[in-house]
């Protein structure tokens, strides 16, 4: 995704963060409200106090304070980076988040043994074979095969449980396969500076 960039204008900024609530500002620029808040600190534009916009619509909110003279140091202007809006989910993400609850006349039962297992959870066994455990868990979410985080004496039952899940959707008509999408990684709130944001795609 291809990083997009704007200016700041701390005239223009000072004009809307006292005409619209934060949020909204903040949403147009594609940045937090927590982001841009900084910023208008950063370059000495006044913020409306809590509970200004309640006091506003009812008539009751105080003067807007003048756009005080810039201190040394303060830029006129600031650049923003920002990432694009993330790409349309695909159509099995949108029929997922619209199927009906799955309706069995049976309960799911997890076999005390792992017998002819799906393909795909002799994949995400062959995985976690190689895996090494990180804080206690072996995690397979950052390969193409089921999304499994397990402790390692847990991994056979685990792979029970997902293969009499598997099959028992696919008892009923349903498909399940492994689709790989790209997301954007957050970067660690103490690495943050709005003019440094450069989330990384990463598989999911």
């Amino acid at each position: 995704m291809a990083e997009e960039r704007q200016i700041y204008d701390r005239n223009l900024l000072y004009e809307e963060v006292w005409a619209e609530p934060i949020q909204v500002v903040a949403k147009r620029y594609g940045v937090s409200d927590v982001a841009l808040g900084k910023t208008c600190r950063r370059m000495g534009v006044p913020l409306p106090g809590r509970g200004y916009w309640a006091r506003l619509r009812a008539g009751r909110a105080e003067a807007k304070p003048p756009l005080p003279p810039l201190k040394p140091g303060q830029p006129q202007q600031a650049l923003v980076h920002r990432m694009p809006p993330p790409p349309t989910p695909p159509e099995w993400a949108e029929e997922a988040g619209q199927a009906a609850p799955l309706e069995t006349s049976e309960p799911i039962v997890v076999p005390a043994s792992l017998e002819n297992p799906h393909k795909l959870v002799v994949l995400a066994s062959r995985y976690l074979a190689k895996a090494h455990p990180s804080g206690g868990l072996l995690l397979l979410a950052r390969k193409a095969c089921l999304d499994i985080r397990v402790s390692s004496g847990s991994v056979d039952r685990a792979l029970r449980i997902f293969d009499a899940v598997i099959k028992t959707l696919e008892g009923v008509g349903l498909k399940v396969e492994v689709a790989v999408v790209e997301e954007a990684e957050t970067p660690h709130p103490r690495d943050y500076r709005d003019s440094e944001r450069r989330p990384q795609p990463r598989p999911g």
